[in-house]
């Protein structure tokens, strides 16, 4: 069952659901997440904190909300980018999944088919939450449980984006030949 608006509030009032919580962001069976302005260009290898988030075409980028969220165990979730941002040029092409139990920042990856640019605290996503029939025998504890910020992948590569900073990465480019260059540390 889908969590109506009184049902969101409460949780968020009572249980501390999303926070910071803002009542104005509750739809009638969603709550809309804010962008932050930390964001990791998976294009370019390039991890940046700023007053907004500029996506160019072509650009793909892991974001984060502002918001940290938690679910009960008894409550499930998903993703899905506000309509206005799809409009706009904005796409989320992968997975908007969280499962009960889960607690922290959401990271999502972006894309962008025309330049869009959004300031931190933007609305951007919508959560829409389902009541489960009950508990899960284990709710999730996984690897990305209590996450802040952009989390990169952690099952193969960094971690973090300190491990990220602290590679030197080899890129090839085919120009007459090959042409290898070392890029240094991640600002």
């Amino acid at each position: 069952m889908i969590l109506p608006d009184w049902n969101i509030r409460q949780l968020c009032n009572d249980q501390r659901l999303v926070t910071p919580f803002d009542p104005a962001r509750i739809n009638p069976a969603s709550l809309d997440l804010t962008i932050d302005g930390e964001i990791y260009d998976m294009t370019h290898s390039h991890h940046s904190t700023g007053d907004g988030v500029r996506i160019l075409p072509g650009m793909t980028i892991l974001a984060t909300t502002c918001e940290v969220v938690r679910l009960p165990a008894t409550v499930a979730a998903t993703l899905a980018l506000k309509s206005s941002m799809g409009r706009k040029g904005l796409s989320m092409p992968a997975a908007g999944w969280i499962d009960p139990g889960f607690c922290g920042t959401l990271t999502v990856q972006l894309s962008a088919c025309v330049p869009v640019y959004l300031k931190v605290g933007d609305p951007f996503l919508q959560i829409i939450f389902q009541q489960m029939m009950s508990a899960p025998d284990a709710p999730y504890r996984g690897r990305y449980q209590n996450q802040s910020g952009v989390t990169l992948a952690r099952d193969d590569g960094p971690a973090s984006l300190n491990e990220v900073a602290n590679e030197h990465v080899i890129y090839v480019q085919p120009v007459e030949g090959l042409r290898l260059y070392t890029d240094g540390m991640v600002d």
